[in-house]
């Protein structure tokens, strides 16, 4: 797809959202001038058109450029966020490596089908773990060579609260607590749509202190990764999901 078409497809989904469907549009604005204040709103409306085209670039086949994922083959723990189109990052990275990762299924039945369809490729790897007993389908995974994947930028009410722009925001600690118990090698990623229209998506290898004592670590390495993630998000403050209430506490 052309560069001028793919930044006019991101540009009419972005309005699209922003004027005619604007499904939590008042959270996404408050979010974005919380964490980030004074940016300007168009950053939101090509978050969401961005992530809307990426659906279509799904059906289109379009590839995504990773690198540095590669070197996380053999058995490795890999944290993300929903940075630029997430589900065809996702599928382009379980074609290099292969995956075991918690996934939500979307709650549009169009997006659900596609995906599922998608994931059945034989050309994709992408296992997804059970909501019971996920620690210990984690580590068998990581025992059989695989990528166990964690998405870190969401709210977990049963999780711990720790700094994420200024803020307690209340994080998983799945993913501290296999890191302490497997020591396994560790990497993070980052997704994005260049001014082009491009997709671009890295992964990091993480070189990262691993405290001995349990509770220590899980709050130590839980902090960690929401210390990089907004990170990430200062770099590239357009491609990052901000329509979930992210620092609301559990009830």
């Amino acid at each position: 797809m052309t560069t001028w078409f793919t930044r006019l497809g991101v540009a009419f989904f972005g309005w699209l959202w922003w004027l005619v469907l604007p499904v939590r549009r008042a959270v996404a604005r408050d979010n974005l001038h919380r964490a980030l204040p004074g940016a300007p709103t168009h950053l939101l409306r090509h978050a969401v058109g961005s992530v809307a085209w990426g659906y279509l670039e799904l059906l289109a086949g379009r590839r995504v450029a990773w690198t540095g994922l590669e070197e996380a083959r053999g058995g490795a723990v890999l944290f993300t966020a929903h940075l630029g189109p997430w589900d065809l990052c996702l599928l382009a990275a379980a074609r290099i490596a292969p995956l075991t990762v918690f996934l939500k299924v979307p709650s549009n039945p169009v997006a659900a089908w596609l995906i599922a369809r998608l994931r059945a490729h034989p050309d994709v790897d992408l296992e997804p773990l059970p909501v019971q007993g996920s620690l210990a389908a984690a580590r068998r995974a990581l025992d059989r060579g695989r990528v166990v994947v964690f998405v870190l930028d969401q709210r977990h009410a049963a999780g711990i609260p720790v700094p994420f722009f200024h803020t307690p925001a209340w994080t998983s600690a799945a993913y501290a607590a296999l890191v302490h118990r497997c020591q396994p090698r560790l990497f993070a990623t980052t997704q994005w749509r260049t001014a082009d229209g491009r997709l671009v998506a890295h992964a990091q290898r993480l070189h990262w202190t691993i405290p001995d004592d349990r509770d220590e670590a899980i709050a130590h390495l839980t902090a960690r990764t929401q210390q990089w993630l907004e990170a990430r998000v200062r770099e590239h403050p357009a491609d990052w999901w901000w329509l979930h209430r992210r620092w609301r506490s559990p009830r």
